[in-house]
């Protein structure tokens, strides 16, 4: 029932927010410049890092953000074109992984890091694109799934 309500809080107000305790919430901001949409998409294993999507007022290009509870609000960057999404976060919240685009209608798969930065995952052979949408507890294994041709069946990794 509570992360129901969790949800709606977060539908509500266009922000999201983290569950400290059964009855406590804790607003994660924005990036500077606030935000138009905020959408968490992934939790560390202790709660102190969140990942996920957010847009800007007055430009919709999505941006990944990692959040945490000692720096707050993020932007973890994104390839030449710009747009990112971030959907998955290691247990100890040191790797993200997701999506940005690198030309006009493909995305390439990420993996975020602090020392490494944003490293292109690529694309698996006979995809068109990739989308990193998890990654293992020690952030070495990324879970990639690649829309391939038509007629062809989808891959995932």
């Amino acid at each position: 029932m509570k992360p129901a309500i969790l949800i709606v809080a977060a539908a509500l107000f266009s922000t999201s927010v983290r569950a400290q305790t059964c009855a406590e919430l804790t607003d994660l901001g924005t990036l500077i410049g606030g935000a138009a949409h905020v959408e968490a998409r992934a939790m560390s294993a202790d709660g102190s890092v969140i990942v996920g999507v957010t847009t800007f007022p007055t430009n919709p290009v999505p941006v990944a953000f990692r959040w945490t509870t000692a720096g707050g609000m993020q932007d973890i960057g994104a390839f030449a074109l710009g747009g990112s999404e971030a959907n998955g976060v290691s247990a100890d919240g040191s790797v993200v992984v997701g999506s940005s685009p690198v030309d006009f209608g493909r995305n390439h798969a990420f993996r975020w890091s602090a020392a490494g930065g944003m490293q292109d995952l690529g694309i698996p052979v006979g995809g068109r694109e990739s989308h990193a949408n998890g990654v293992s507890a020690d952030g070495n294994v990324v879970v990639v799934t690649s829309p391939a041709g038509q007629g062809v069946p989808d891959l995932s990794l």
